[in-house]
């Protein structure tokens, strides 16, 4: 009974772990959104030329 208990409380901290990662990705979702404003920017510079 002992060694069940335990597999149980591993189990819940690698689902925990996995949260913060989900997290970590919506952070470089932003990111990306950024460098495509900054796209932007350029092809208005290069009507300007």
């Amino acid at each position: 009974m002992n060694n069940q208990i335990s597999t149980f409380k591993q189990q819940t901290t690698n689902n925990k772990q996995q949260t913060t990662n989900n997290k970590q990705q919506t952070t470089n979702n932003k990111q990306q959104t950024t460098n495509n404003k900054q796209q932007t920017t350029n092809n208005k510079q290069q009507t300007t030329k």
